[in-house]
């Protein structure tokens, strides 16, 4: 019995009217990688164009270094799909898709990766006093606007990619928890027993590009920043309280942000890395 070839990979991304480079960077399989097909979807007709070198006579990137530009007059979806070279092929490749600056060149500033994305990962917090409180990823739980002891935390991921696997564990005065998956709560509620430390682990073969971003307040002391793929985090003495914490996957070498004092602790299905102009990110 034969089998069918695999079908194609696909991911939407949503641009804005602009120009955009769409570069096949990298894929799993060096000998036989998978091709790259880009198309625009949902967009009135005539208000986006692909352009292609003058060879070329469709809209296919076939190996790694292959690039071509998206031209777009209003807002637009972008379909990259990914088809592998040969049956039960390889299907895993990096496909950048950068904003270019009006008469500059490319600026990649701080790439938001499609696989995590923030609206696909949710931390919920229980905050004495309060109760339970859900953010999306990125955002605080109390934090420096409205610190409170966190008792308990647990993490959703809708949609996580099967290759991608975070555990997470945390610890207070009475010791520590063991480390639990994706939608467990790890933690009290309403025991006034506050967490003072916090150990997250990112791992998996789609993880090997990732890299974990916390950032946590504990009373009496400045924000702390901690990258890595193992992340274990706690005050000066390890008996202060947690009053704020907020978490992100990102690609691993994201250049960091300045706020805040920052440590690195040992720091494929179709990944898309979208980079944005400094202009996208000041009116964001």
């Amino acid at each position: 019995m034969k089998r069918n070839a695999e079908p194609p990979k696909r991911k939407m991304i949503a641009v804005d009217r602009g120009l955009f480079l769409v570069r096949y960077a990298s894929a799993d399989d060096g000998r036989n990688p998978p091709s790259v097909r880009v198309a625009i979807e949902g967009a009135p007709r005539g208000s986006g164009e692909i352009i292609v070198h003058p060879d070329c006579d469709d809209t296919v990137l076939r190996q790694p270094g292959s690039a071509l530009v998206v031209r777009t007059s209003e807002p637009a979806q972008l379909l990259i799909e990914v088809t592998p070279a040969e049956r039960r092929g390889s299907t895993a490749a990096v496909v950048n898709v950068e904003a270019l600056a009006f008469g500059a060149a490319p600026v990649p500033e701080r790439a938001a990766l499609l696989k995590a994305d923030r609206d696909e990962m949710e931390i919920l917090g229980h905050v004495a006093g309060i109760g339970d409180v859900t953010v999306a990823a990125g955002e605080w739980v109390a934090g420096p606007d409205a610190p409170s002891r966190i008792e308990g935390i647990a993490v959703a991921w809708r949609n996580k990619p099967a290759d991608i696997d975070l555990r997470y564990a945390v610890s207070g005065l009475n010791g520590s928890s063991r480390m639990v998956d994706l939608d467990t709560f790890a933690g009290s509620r309403g025991r006034g027993a506050p967490i003072t430390g916090l150990t997250l682990e990112l791992s998996g073969r789609g993880a090997q590009d990732l890299q974990l971003w916390v950032q946590a307040l504990f009373l009496g002391a400045p924000t702390t920043r901690v990258t890595g793929k193992r992340i274990n985090i706690r005050g000066a003495t390890g008996r202060e309280p947690l009053v704020g914490v907020r978490l992100r996957i990102e690609p691993a070498g994201t250049p960091p942000e300045a706020d805040g004092p920052r440590t690195t602790q040992r720091s494929r299905e179709v990944r898309v890395l979208r980079s944005r102009t400094r202009q996208q990110e000041a009116s964001a």
